[in-house]
């Protein structure tokens, strides 16, 4: 006899204290498709000496399609451009409303920045800060397939990320000097893949200044070498 048994529902909630920063919402990956790959079509026709043969695309690549099944995405929540020009890396958004901040890890020293030279490191600051009551990992990685010829030239370093422990889900990239990268809103950044058979869900929530802060500021960022290891024994 097979048994079957019914998975669990894992909630991630998802905070913002900004509207127009929940209409670009933290979602699974399905609902930021790539537009080239929608187009695409699944098969393609073509002549193999008399006869008419049929042959799949990548639109039926099952890599691709549980990928989108099977992970969120964090898309930029407006439109943005960053450069780096020497030493200096440059964003700019439209407003400062949807500007967060950002910062720079370039001493080689401390930071694995010269394995990647002459890229030069910038964390964008994302405006999502997420939590979880249940003690799950997430894989997180480059949305690379949503890139364009010129951004795929960036890194976004994969890592595993824990929402009950950290809240956090700033972007951290490795670009190429004196390239201008342009975003626009809706553009997949990172995926989010979830490390367990449960189902995960991902609730938007805009809530107020003072609520948002103090989930910004319960992160258990490491004050003590392996910090985040001890927060979560």
């Amino acid at each position: 006899m097979l048994f079957k048994f019914k998975k669990n529902t894992i909630t991630v909630d998802a905070f913002t204290d900004k509207e127009f920063i929940a209409k670009t919402p933290i979602a699974p990956s399905k609902n930021y498709t790539p537009e080239w790959f929608k187009d695409m079509k699944p098969t393609k026709l073509y002549r193999q000496n008399q006869m008419l043969i049929h042959s799949t695309t990548f639109k039926r690549c099952p890599a691709m399609i549980d990928n989108l099944k099977h992970s969120f995405t964090l898309p930029a929540w407006s439109d943005f451009v960053v450069k780096a020009t020497g030493d200096t890396v440059d964003k700019q958004f439209p407003h400062s409303d949807y500007d967060f901040g950002a910062s720079y890890h370039n001493d080689p020293e401390t930071s694995p920045i010269g394995q990647f030279a002459p890229k030069v490191h910038v964390k964008i600051m994302s405006p999502w800060f997420l939590r979880s009551k249940s003690d799950v990992n997430f894989y997180q990685s480059q949305a690379f397939w949503s890139f364009n010829a010129t951004n795929s030239t960036i890194l976004i370093p994969p890592g595993i990320v824990n929402y009950k422990y950290q809240h956090s889900t700033h972007i951290n990239m490795f670009i190429t000097k004196d390239l201008q990268y342009d975003f626009d809103c809706g553009d997949a950044l990172m995926y989010l893949h979830p490390m367990t058979e449960d189902k995960v869900v991902i609730k938007t929530h805009v809530v107020g200044e003072k609520e948002y802060k103090n989930i910004k500021q319960s992160t258990n960022y490491p004050k003590f070498m392996n910090g985040y290891r001890w927060s979560k024994t």
